[in-house]
């Protein structure tokens, strides 16, 4: 019953945020989960301001592109919320 890769089917669907981001501290295997997400496209910036949750989204930050950033910071949200890009 099912048609396509379900990872077709999470990356239609799902999205994931920046906080809590509770990434290894390991730089290889962030680069690692950037890879299995196929890049920074399915991440969408949250701050869950006013609670901290260490240095998660810096160091994930640290391991993305300009571009990367850019993305993460306005683009994917505005693709999920479906509004016009500027």
């Amino acid at each position: 019953w099912v048609k396509r890769r379900p990872s077709e089917y999470v990356r239609e669907h799902f999205r994931f945020t920046t906080a809590p981001a509770h990434l290894p501290s390991d730089p290889v295997a962030i680069d690692q989960l950037l890879e299995m997400m196929d890049g920074s496209g399915m991440l969408v910036y949250a701050s869950d301001y006013p609670h901290e949750h260490g240095d998660g989204l810096p160091a994930l930050l640290e391991r993305l592109s300009d571009e990367q950033r850019r993305e993460l910071r306005w683009g994917t949200a505005t693709e999920v919320y479906g509004l016009p890009r500027a």
